[in-house]
């Protein structure tokens, strides 16, 4: 390619090969030698990209600018998709590993990354952005005691006084 790397498509319009993207090159460490795939995901956990790992490398180029985060699996039964597992038949989930760093992908950038899968322990390794945990509901203070009296009135008549004064 000569000159400044822009071409013309069919639309008519102008589109650049160099400047605006980023390539990510991760170098996967301890997984040994079943088939594995690394994604691109973002913050709702969302795939923006996958890719296979081969001879322990996982390519990725043309990314646009931004910030994503990075999941692994094992292809256990080599399919190419992330299996859960089946309870009636004792099969456990294909396993999953997260890199527990937020990956920053700029314009002409190519990022390079060494991921250890076994530095952390699975439950550690996880970023805090991605673990989403339901809101709490709205806690009330029961008085359990008091609604008990309160339905029956007539056995707790005097030790509900005393406790209304002293709970409400």
């Amino acid at each position: 390619v000569e000159g400044n790397g822009d071409f013309i498509l069919s639309d008519n319009k102008t589109h650049s090969l160099y400047g605006k993207y980023s390539s990510l090159i991760i170098s996967v460490y301890g997984g040994g030698d079943k088939d594995m795939y690394v994604m691109l995901i973002d913050k709702s956990e969302k795939e923006l990209k996958i890719s296979k790992v081969q001879d322990g490398h996982a390519e990725f180029y043309y990314l646009k600018p931004g910030n994503c985060y990075l999941k692994l699996f094992v292809d256990d039964n080599g399919n190419g998709i992330w299996d859960t597992g089946e309870y009636a038949l004792d099969k456990q989930a294909e396993k999953v590993y997260y890199y527990n760093k937020e990956v920053e992908c700029k314009e002409k950038w190519d990022v390079s990354i060494d991921w250890n899968l076994n530095a952390l322990s699975t439950e550690r390794q996880k970023p805090s952005v991605l673990i989403q945990q339901k809101g709490d509901k709205e806690k009330t203070i029961r008085y359990r005691n008091y609604d008990y009296m309160q339905q029956h009135k007539r056995q707790y008549a005097k030790q509900l006084n005393t406790y209304k004064n002293f709970v409400r």
